[in-house]
């Protein structure tokens, strides 16, 4: 765990959700799982492209909205994160993603939002980073929901 200063231990970020990560790397598939499951979420995985478009569609078909996606930006197969999200924003236009790369140098990386991504990732991965940028995109998405026993009728 990371000390902020000396005697101070900070908890990582815990939250909940199912979260989809696409990425053709298997070290960072398996990292992103063993980092997110004890934080509270639900981890599907996908290394390619179209197979991580196909599974969301399964999923959101069948009521079970992945909460965020972190898609790689670089994929085989041609298709690579950017083009993934285009996809994906079919499906569902309110879809939670996040960019991950090692090229902290492309302009996706430093523009996400222009892209349509809610969050970045650089690679590697720091664990509690990650675990912080995925509560933070999931609880972004709910700002402007109003909790039903908030809501009153006027009369």
């Amino acid at each position: 765990m990371p000390v902020d200063s000396p005697g101070t231990i900070t908890q990582p970020t815990t939250g909940t959700g199912r979260v989809l990560v696409v990425d053709d790397d298997k070290a960072i598939r398996t990292l992103a799982h063993f980092a997110l499951t004890p934080l509270g979420y639900q981890v599907m995985h996908a290394e390619t492209a179209l197979q991580g478009v196909n599974l969301y569609r399964e999923k959101f078909e069948a009521g079970e909205r992945f909460d965020a996606v972190i898609l790689d930006l670089t994929l085989p197969g041609g298709v690579g994160g950017k083009e993934a999200l285009k996809k994906l924003i079919e499906i569902d236009p309110a879809v939670n993603a996040i960019v991950s790369s090692g090229y902290a140098t492309d302009a996706t990386m430093s523009c996400y939002q222009d892209f349509g991504f809610r969050g970045v990732l650089a690679k590697p991965y720091e664990i509690d980073e990650l675990g912080k940028i995925v509560h933070d995109v999931i609880s972004s998405s709910h700002v402007n929901l109003i909790p039903d026993h908030q809501i009153h009728a006027v009369g």
